[in-house]
């Protein structure tokens, strides 16, 4: 959890600093002090500065599996790492994955600060996780994700009233189409996204189809919002305003750069991924989903309460 004080001197001394490095960076059991002695808690980390919301969530499915299946209690830290739902002062004080979700075994980091068994995760991601999203798999991750992941009271009321603001009763065909750092950088080993054509055109045969009268559409891409909206009208509904023109930057850092320069960066950093938060979970309760395979579609499809038909573009990984 906390950073060692003896870090600005170990880094002087380079072999001996990468032996912490490794040693830090393993899965580990630490004593925190005597309280809880009949529980183990198993501390959910995660090194990744320019993440979003749903790749931890993605990765921290992962790890809460293996947690409870060696009967450990999953805590989520998304506190003594930084990343990009906080500012550098944040850190060490305050937990990201507290302002968007609940913890998944019902304890805050403060609960278990005192406690006799704490282990702390490796630094990696679980090797078993719902990602990439295989349909064969997703039922038995949807079922745990209804378990273990819930959106904290105020995420769930602004889903819940936007839903009922943007759909109007009526049938809806949700759409992710990302763009953007991704489409742009083509980070190595990632899904090749589609272009926002062939969205469109899956869209228009898949509301035809599923007798969808609105579209609600999850992007951050400012050329596809406008080429969604040109098609569609007044049938497009769209909760987010995270839309952009990135420059080839990855889009978190990218908005870093213009949140820090906010009066309140914490406050603007938060509204960031309650924006985003919200957003996957309008798409969740969609009728039917079109979409690439990115972490905001799994995460789309692990809160939803099973979506008619899904339609999931596969085009391989960049290379």
């Amino acid at each position: 959890m906390k950073e060692s004080r003896l870090k600005p001197i170990l880094q002087g001394i380079g072999p001996v600093n990468r032996m912490v490095i490794r040693w830090k960076e393993k899965e580990r059991k630490v004593l925190y002090g005597n309280e809880n002695p009949d529980k183990t808690f198993f501390v959910i980390r995660r090194n990744a500065p320019n993440a979003g919301l749903f790749s931890f969530v993605i990765t921290n499915m992962g790890w809460i599996r293996y947690a409870l299946d060696l009967g450990y209690i999953p805590v989520v830290d998304m506190q003594y790492y930084y990343n990009t739902y906080l500012t550098a002062e944040e850190v060490q004080h305050v937990n990201a994955w507290d302002y968007y979700f609940l913890q998944p075994g019902g304890y805050l980091l403060d609960d278990i600060s005192k406690s006799r068994n704490v282990i702390i995760s490796s630094l990696n991601a679980a090797e078993d996780n719902p990602n990439p999203i295989h349909q064969d798999e997703m039922k038995e991750w949807i079922h745990l994700a209804h378990e273990v992941l819930h959106f904290q009271p105020v995420v769930q009321h602004l889903v819940e009233e936007q839903r009922k603001k943007l759909f109007q009763n009526e049938r809806v065909l949700g759409v992710l189409c990302r763009g953007t750092d991704y489409t742009a950088l083509q980070p190595k080993g990632h899904p090749v996204q589609p272009d926002a054509e062939a969205v469109i055109a899956k869209a228009q045969e898949m509301m035809q189809g599923q007798k969808c009268t609105r579209i609600f559409l999850a992007t951050e891409d400012e050329s596809i919002y406008q080429r969604f909206l040109l098609v569609f009208g007044t049938r497009l509904c769209t909760y987010s305003d995270r839309i952009c023109t990135t420059n080839g930057m990855f889009i978190n850092e990218y908005e870093d750069r213009i949140l820090e320069q906010e009066e309140d960066p914490a406050k603007a950093k938060y509204l960031r991924g309650l924006n985003y938060a919200v957003t996957i979970g309008l798409l969740s309760s969609c009728n039917c989903l079109v979409a690439g395979q990115v972490s905001g579609t799994t995460g789309a499809i692990l809160l939803s309460q099973g979506y008619e038909k899904v339609y999931l573009f596969d085009l391989g990984n960049y290379s």
